[in-house]
Formats: C-alpha cells, structure tokens, sequence
C-alpha cells in the first residue's frame, strides 16, 4: 500500500514538472498560447526586423461578431479596417500589433512571448467581451 501511493507521489510530481516546460529540449520555443476563449488565434508570428507581431484570429463564438476594439490594426478578409467591423462565424482576421514590447529585443529563432487582446460583442447584442491572453513562439527575420 505505501509503494502504491510513493509511485502516485511521482506521477503526479512528473506530470506537473512536465506541464511547467521543465522536460521541452526544444528550449520552449515550441508555439503556444493560454487565456482566450471562444474568439483566439490560430496562427501568430513575431517579426524580428520590424519589432511586430501578427495575429490571426478566429471566430469560433458559433455567431456573426463584432470587433469593437484591438491593440493592433486588424484587417478582414483582406480588407483594411477602422476599430470595428463584422466577422462571421469562422471567419479570420489578422491583426498587427506594431512595436509589440515582447518581439522588441527577440532576434530570429530567439522565443518571444506576447500579451495580445481584441474586444467584441456579438453583432445580434449582448454583453461585451475581451480576449487577451499571451502567445509565444520562435521569432522569424
């Protein structure tokens, strides 16, 4: 009975180093995201030579949206927006968070992390909502 429980100490304590990154060879350079809900990116990108990152979000919400506000300029099925604009569900929108404090001293293939958030409200009415979150990956050049 006390090997039984010594082994679920190690387990669980090797689960958690796990969670935390501890056993990544990779240097924690493999891309990740945490904190958004129904509306989060899918794809981001950091760029090394202009200091900017590039987010492309999804609506996954299951209805049509309105972006009310966000940190970077977006654009909507290639169309360049002002503050707000309409986005169905599923759609993509890319947005370009310039001079981003967490791409600033990244060098190419050097891990940046970067807070990113983009405010909506469904297009029917109803109550506001905020993504943000943060997003890390392998800078680019």
């Amino acid at each position: 009975m006390t090997y039984g429980w010594a082994i679920l100490v190690v387990i669980i304590v090797g689960v958690v180093l796990w969670q935390m990154g501890i056993f990544n060879p990779s240097g924690g350079t493999a891309p990740g995201s945490k904190g958004f809900g129904s509306v989060r990116p899918n794809d981001w990108a950091c760029s090394a030579a202009t200091d900017d990152v590039s987010v492309r979000w999804v609506n996954g919400a299951g209805e049509k949206i309105t972006v009310t506000e966000s940190s970077g300029g977006c654009t909507y099925e290639g169309v360049a927006t002002d503050a707000t604009f309409n986005a169905s569900t599923n759609a993509v929108m890319t947005c370009v968070y310039t001079d981003d404090a967490g791409c600033a001293d990244a060098a190419a293939g050097d891990r940046f992390e970067s807070t990113v958030t983009l405010a909506w409200v469904p297009a029917a009415g109803g109550i506001a909502h905020t993504e943000s979150g943060q997003v890390w990956k392998a800078a680019e050049a």
